[in-house]
């Protein structure tokens, strides 16, 4: 049952993509110019990739350990943003740390840099 409201929230993400998409003739360029309006309208929602690393967001100040809930600032491919997903610290290791989260409705496990994570409060 999860999986198939995953599935249908991705199904109707790309149905809307695909609507805005036919509404500039499927043209990139001018799709690309729409998004870029759209970023700049709305700059102020956004944390841009090197804001969140800076400390914008926080950093973890306390040690993690296995079994932390914690924030994965994943950065959005090809761009310089980031968003939350909510994880789960499984192992650390010298450089990274590997989480488990749930991605666009799956389970993901990644090994990501301690650097993009915040300790979730709640």
């Amino acid at each position: 049952m999860k999986g198939e409201k995953a599935k249908s929230a991705l199904e109707q993400v790309r149905h809307a993509r695909h609507r805005i998409s036919e509404q500039f003739d499927h043209d990139p360029r001018r799709l690309v110019e729409y998004y870029m309006e759209l970023q700049q309208q709305y700059k102020d929602r956004l944390v841009g990739a090197k804001e969140a690393e800076t400390g914008r967001r926080g950093t973890v100040s306390e040690p993690l350990k296995p079994g932390d809930t914690v924030i994965w600032w994943k950065r959005i491919p090809g761009g310089e943003y980031v968003y939350p997903v909510k994880a789960t610290v499984l192992v650390l290791t010298p450089k990274r740390v590997k989480i488990e989260a749930e991605d666009e409705g799956q389970k993901v496990i990644r090994y990501v840099p301690m650097q993009s994570l915040q300790l979730h409060q709640g």
